[in-house]
Order: C-alpha cells, then structure tokens, then sequence
C-alpha cells in the first residue's frame, strides 16, 4: 500500500509533500501457526510536516519495549539551547514487525515478536543499519476482543488509583508558599490532571462498556465502518499523546499540534458521521442498534479530543488559544 500526501496552503504554496508505504504479508504454516510481517517505510520529499504528520516512534504499535517517541534521531545541523524541547516525530522513517502465533488451545495463543525501526529528525538523512534499534519479546493471545478489553478496565483502575495519589502529592505542594508563576504553573497542572482523569472514565464508563457490548451481543461493525472509527481513533490518540507531551514539557509546539487539529479533527467527524448514516439504511441484522453503538463510539472519541484541546490550551498564551470544536 503506497499512501501519498501533498497539502498546499492556499496563497502561501507549497507546504509537504508526504509519502508512506506500507507492505503486509500472512503467512499460514498450519492449522495452527501463523506468521505475519509488516514493513513500513516513509519520508517528507518537500516543506516540512506539521506535527500531526510526523512519524512517531517507540511503544505499542511501532517498535515495542522503547517508550513513546523515543526513537529519534536528531538533525546534528541543527543548534538547540539546553532546555529546547526535543523535536514531536520525525521527517522520514522506517520500521518493520514480525509476529510468530501458535495456537495453544482454544482461543489461547502464543506470540513471537521482532520490531526494528527508527525515525530521522532530517528528511535527507541516510537510513543505517547501525541506527535501527531492534525489540524481541514473547507474548500471549486470548480471545482477542475481550482481552483487550479487560486489559483497558484493569488499567484504568491504575490510573484511578494514580490519580489519587497526584492529587494529594500536589495537596501538599499548594500548603506551601508560592509565587505567582509557580500558583499559575500549579493550577495549570491541577486542570491536566483532571482533564486525563476524565479521558480515563471516558475510557472506562464508555469505551470499555461498548466493547462489552460488542461481544457479548455479538454485533458485527463492518469492515469500511472498522476503518473509518479506526482513523478517527488514530487521530485523536494523536492529539491525546501530544496533550501529555505539551503538559510534562510544557511544549508550546506540541500544544498547537493538539489545537491546529481541530479542522481535521472535524472533518473525520463530518466524514464519518454521513458515513454511518449511509450504512443505516443498509439491509444487515442488528442494524438499528449496531448504528446506534457505532454513534456512541463516534461521540466518546469527541469527547476525548476535547479533553485533549483543553490540556493543551493551559499552555498556550491566550492569543494562541483555539476554540472548541
């Protein structure tokens, strides 16, 4: 699959010029082995991406056991202070995934996996063997829906319980004496902590609740629906990961990533809302509540992406502030 993107900005011209390519591959090697690979490859040819469109690395998804957006390397032409905030993604990338699944019994399986990959901060840098880094690790499969699930709701009792914990730690920071900036830097902390507690329960209240339903009532969303919810979803985890990013750094770039979204952001929302509504009239079983469940999921990630706005507007001046979608 080779994905290509040009964006120009009305009298301004020529902004980027992206492209992605992307190669999937399974493999049977038996009733009850598989093999999977995926290659991914990428760059800016021209201009310079915005933030959303950089290629991020590290973590689920990408190449596992690294944390979120650490595998980056620098642009060495470039001069930074001290305490400039690393660069959000790269300008060029490559990755690949390998997965080795055995069925052990029913539903339960074993996976292998080997990740490899890194991102370029320079869109003309030269990939290194000697840049990748690499992961392998060992992993288990069961019922595959419902896993993922009760892994979410078990994790949002450790955000729960997080949150608690912050919030008397920063208890006893406000008994203290503090200046003017250090009370606005505290209430700007306040207002993210509670922003990402309510994603939280959003997730839980919401999200989890559907995937229940999902399974449990066995309702099939089909697969151009499974798409489309999937990019939505992309797009406002990116927004939710440089929310974290603006706050913990206090990014001011990684901020207005978050609030320069909101067009795209509502244009998915357009996009996918007529979509289901072409899909209600569709002759399939269940269709009135599987198009109602579809809605829901459409608004909680609504939902997420404002939270989202909101962490990343505490640290932008007030000028620079974009109202809500």
């Amino acid at each position: 699959m080779l994905l290509s993107e040009v964006r120009n900005n009305g009298n301004e011209g020529f902004l980027f010029e992206q492209v992605t390519a992307q190669v999937r591959s399974h493999v049977p090697l038996g009733p009850r082995q598989g093999f999977d690979l995926r290659l991914v490859a990428g760059t800016n040819l021209r201009g310079q991406l915005p933030n959303q469109r950089r290629y991020v690395l590290g973590g689920l998804g990408t190449v596992r056991g690294y944390p979120y957006q650490s595998l980056l390397i620098l642009d060495p032409t470039v001069t930074r202070e001290p305490d400039t905030p690393l660069p959000y993604g790269g300008e060029r990338m490559v990755m690949g995934n390998a997965e080795y699944t055995f069925t052990l019994q029913g539903d339960l399986d074993l996976v292998l996996f080997y990740d490899a990959g890194m991102a370029y901060e320079d869109r003309d840098a030269s990939i290194r063997w000697e840049d990748i880094k690499t992961s392998a690790g060992i992993g288990f499969k069961l019922d595959e829906d419902g896993l993922r699930v009760n892994v979410i709701q078990r994790l949002d009792d450790s955000v729960d319980l997080l949150h608690s914990k912050i919030l008397a730690y920063m208890g006893d920071i406000s008994k203290g004496t503090l200046t003017d900036r250090q009370t606005a830097e505290f209430l700007r902390l306040m207002e993210a902590v509670n922003d990402l507690e309510n994603i939280g329960d959003i997730v839980e209240s919401g999200m989890v609740v559907a995937g229940y339903e999902v399974v449990e009532k066995g309702i099939t969303i089909s697969p151009s629906t499974q798409k489309v919810l999937s990019d939505f979803h992309g797009a406002v985890m990116r927004t939710v990961s440089a929310a974290v990013q603006a706050v913990s750094q206090n990014n001011q770039r990684a901020a207005e990533t978050v609030t320069t979204m909101k067009q795209e952001i509502q244009h998915i929302v357009d996009s996918t809302a007529a979509h289901l509504a072409e899909r209600l009239v569709v002759d399939e079983p269940n269709r009135i509540p599987t198009y109602s469940l579809e809605v829901d999921i459409l608004e909680k990630l609504k939902r997420i992406y404002y939270f989202s706005k909101r962490m990343a507007k505490t640290v932008l001046p007030p000028e620079l502030e974009v109202e809500p979608v």
